[in-house]
């Protein structure tokens, strides 16, 4: 009997002056860090795989995008509306 796909969670943020969007992915159901998943910013080619703690790190481009998660074993994210600019905070938003 083939199980249901996992769901992967998803927060980030970051600042303009740091030049970069930082977020972490995590199992939904157990909140635990999923190392080795892939965050990519869609229509840009900018893309980060996690670290052991389930960190990435992206460079900021400046724009509106979706931010895509994608991990072994767990069913695609939906997307994350991501706004960047230089001259504020940006943020992602978070999964359900």
């Amino acid at each position: 009997m083939r199980q249901p796909a996992r769901r992967a969670g998803c927060r980030g943020s970051g600042t303009a002056s740091a030049g970069i969007l930082l977020g972490s992915v995590s199992d939904a159901a157990t909140g635990r860090p999923i190392a080795g998943a892939v965050a990519s910013l869609d229509r840009t080619g900018v893309w980060a795989r996690t670290d052991a703690d389930g960190i990435f790190k992206l460079p900021q481009v400046t724009g509106s995008y979706t931010l895509i998660v994608s991990a072994d074993g767990y069913a695609p994210s939906v997307g994350l509306p991501v706004s960047m600019t230089m001259r504020a905070n940006s943020h992602a938003g978070s999964s359900p």
